[in-house]
């Protein structure tokens, strides 16, 4: 499996976590089950994809998303993009 691969796996699986919770009509429980979150599987996804980008070339990563957000219709959907939770 490739570096890519591995990240965007442990991306998706992050992100899936979220989604137990995100939706949820009860804010009581939804800050709660949030929490239980960020302390544990969010933890164990954010240190794996931080140990991954370690051992990649952060920079050339970096320096791509730099170069993708100036590309003039990125650029200016980043200025007027919605404030979302994610």
């Amino acid at each position: 499996m490739t570096l890519v691969d591995q990240i965007m796996d442990t991306c998706i699986d992050l992100f899936s976590g979220v989604l137990r919770f995100a939706f949820l009509k009860d804010e009581a429980e939804k800050a709660q089950k949030r929490e239980e979150y960020l302390a544990g599987d969010a933890k164990k996804y954010l240190g794996l994809l931080e140990k991954l980008v370690q051992e990649g070339d952060y920079k050339l990563l970096d320096a791509n998303r730099k170069k993708v957000e100036q590309l003039p219709k990125i650029k200016e959907y980043l200025a007027k993009r919605p404030v979302t939770e994610f």
